[in-house]
């Protein structure tokens, strides 16, 4: 089910000419944005990628002009980003498309339903971060009993 969403995700990322994870920090940014725009770290949080490469696909989303970034005036230590016209044409060509696609993925999805696997993905995607953790200390006693 997972390596079809990610499909779905890569041909809208296609339909607009970027990658799959260009694609979801776009979106992502088009649907937390509000009316001053969104932090990088909120936009991690959102998209569940790290802040790095949120902050990597920012700078190549503003290269082709589909974000700007601009200071946070209430945080110093942090930046806005919000779609730009062209950003917001972007989403508009896509919408369709995510549409259609959507309805199929969700069709007889009740509310319920989807609440209880939105909470659920919500806990397994951080139980993830703790289990990836203990990975890397296990490969790192290993690489120092060695």
């Amino acid at each position: 089910a997972f390596s079809r969403l990610y499909t779905c995700r890569e041909a809208f990322a296609r339909a607009l000419g970027l990658t799959a994870s260009q694609f979801i920090v776009l979106i992502g940014t088009a649907y937390r944005q509000g009316s001053e725009g969104v932090t990088i770290r909120a936009l991690a949080d959102h998209t569940q990628l790290a802040p790095t490469h949120v902050t990597t696909e920012v700078g190549r989303l503003i290269s082709r002009g589909l974000l700007i970034k601009q200071a946070n005036t209430r945080d110093r230590r942090s930046v806005l980003v919000r779609l730009t016209r062209k950003g917001e044409d972007a989403i508009r060509a896509v919408n369709p498309l995510l549409r259609r696609v959507n309805d199929l993925l969700f069709k007889d999805v009740s509310r319920d339903e989807f609440a209880v696997i939105s909470r659920f993905l919500e806990k397994f995607s951080l139980n993830s971060e703790y289990a990836l953790a203990e990975i890397r200390r296990s490969q790192r006693a290993r690489s120092a009993a060695e």
